[in-house]
């Protein structure tokens, strides 16, 4: 059995049980100017000065809104805390769930509650492909990775600490699906007793569940985080002691008591709000890069343009690494068409432009290859890329002048893809090629 390794100050941690409401859970927008006055009543404005404190709760405690959103969702799919709720099918563009679903991973996912015991993780053998079994903390950052880039072996791990979201990859095969329901189905966790030390306090703290996170709490935004931040932080030990003093006082000034709570990014709470803002649950570098197109927003084709992604090479990966381009409509989601194709990427059957295989001809060039998005109700040029399959190649985007969007995911990267070597892809809208 492997122990996951925490600096001891979060040994103890109760991460996803936590306490109870404040006074103020039954307040609602319409008296957020009495919850503000009351909360700062007792302090000295010199010192702590009340609009301020606002603010730096807000920006502290605003992880507590997704997280909240997400776990109620997962904890409905999984049927409470620390159990794995498996996805079986691929995203279409019918699914709404999420925004910018990634459309070749299977996810699985468990919100833990370790207010009364410690978990046990077992994780399967995967060989064939891309996957990562992280561990998250409540700000939505990943504490510990599992998986392909750590090169972790299958076994049992005990953890203290976060909740999880296994991943993994899909290729083109029609049977690999089975594979991945094979994957997830070897993935078990199992509830130990906590030491004798974290035993103390357990009876003292509530359990997590969806009323918890959701009952009694204010619709105006605001107000709710605040009120979930009050929730969340008596029962999550810091991890920094050297900001504990001002992060106390400023969580009392806005009406919680002992909130202990620490991100991964230090005391650099604003880039902490904007993490859990638009990218909870994201991953790390080292996992991971989603490159950023800097041009025209949002963007849009006619029947008569395209747009023409050109690599001057693939992608430098690991051995199990992947990429792929995704096409999503004005509403984030995926683009109906009669292809049925929504992605492209090394799982695809790209080619060059003498119609060879980008992937699985070792021997071929590492040369430049181009994707073509356009819209749907037009079809491809008959010789793109490939006379023999003139889809390879082709992404279909939003028609009749629609807005779009397209993101690129790169997962195990090599250290060629971040430090310069590699030439990011070029995105160009041109005339619709005929021919």
């Amino acid at each position: 059995m492997i122990k996951i390794v925490v600096p001891v100050s979060v040994l103890a941690l109760t991460a996803f049980s936590f306490g109870a409401p404040t006074q103020s859970a039954h307040l609602d927008s319409a008296t957020e100017f009495a919850l503000t006055v009351r909360l700062y009543s007792n302090f000295n404005p010199t010192s702590v000065h009340p609009a301020n404190c606002i603010t730096r709760i807000m920006r502290y405690g605003f992880f507590s809104y997704p997280y909240a959103n997400s776990s109620i969702e997962v904890m409905q799919q999984a049927n409470g805390t620390n159990n794995f709720y498996h996805e079986r099918a691929l995203a279409t563009p019918e699914f709404n769930q999420v925004v910018s679903p990634n459309f070749d991973t299977l996810y699985s996912a468990a919100i833990l509650d370790l207010s009364h015991n410690d978990l046990i993780f077992e994780t399967p053998e995967v060989y064939d492909r891309y996957y990562i079994f992280p561990i998250y903390d409540i700000y939505g950052h990943i504490y510990v990775n599992l998986g392909s880039t750590s090169k972790s072996k299958a076994g049992k791990y005990v953890t203290p600490y976060g909740s999880s979201q296994p991943r993994y990859g899909v290729a083109g095969a029609s049977d690999d699906l089975d594979k991945i329901y094979a994957f997830q189905n070897q993935s078990q966790r199992y509830t130990i007793a906590k030491s004798k030390d974290d035993n103390a306090d357990k009876n003292e703290i509530p359990r997590l569940t969806k009323a918890f996170l959701s009952s009694s709490l204010s619709s105006n935004m605001a107000v709710k985080v605040m009120q979930l931040t009050a929730r969340i932080a008596p029962y999550n030990p810091f991890r920094n002691s050297s900001d504990q003093a001002r992060i106390d006082r400023n969580l009392k000034a806005a009406g919680t008591d002992n909130g202990n709570v620490q991100g991964d990014f230090g005391t650099n709470y604003p880039v902490r709000h904007a993490v859990a803002t638009t990218g909870y649950l994201q991953l790390t570098q080292s996992e991971s890069i989603y490159p950023t197109y800097t041009g025209e927003s949002p963007i849009n084709l006619n029947e008569n343009q395209v747009y023409l992604l050109t690599s001057d090479s693939k992608p430098p990966l690991q051995e199990l690494g992947s990429w792929s381009l995704t096409a999503y409509n004005a509403e984030h989601f995926l683009i109906a068409n009669n292809q049925n194709v929504y992605s492209l990427g090394d799982c695809s059957n790209l080619t060059y432009s003498d119609g060879i295989f980008i992937y699985g001809n070792n021997e071929h060039e590492d040369t430049a290859f181009q994707i073509l998005v356009q819209p749907a109700n037009v079809q491809p040029p008959k010789n793109w890329t490939s006379k023999a399959d003139p889809f390879s190649g082709w992404l279909p985007a939003t028609a009749n002048d629609g807005d779009m969007s397209l993101l690129l995911r790169i997962y195990a990267q090599e250290d060629g893809l971040t430090n310069g070597q590699y030439k990011a892809p070029l995105l160009q809208k041109v005339d619709a090629i005929v021919t």
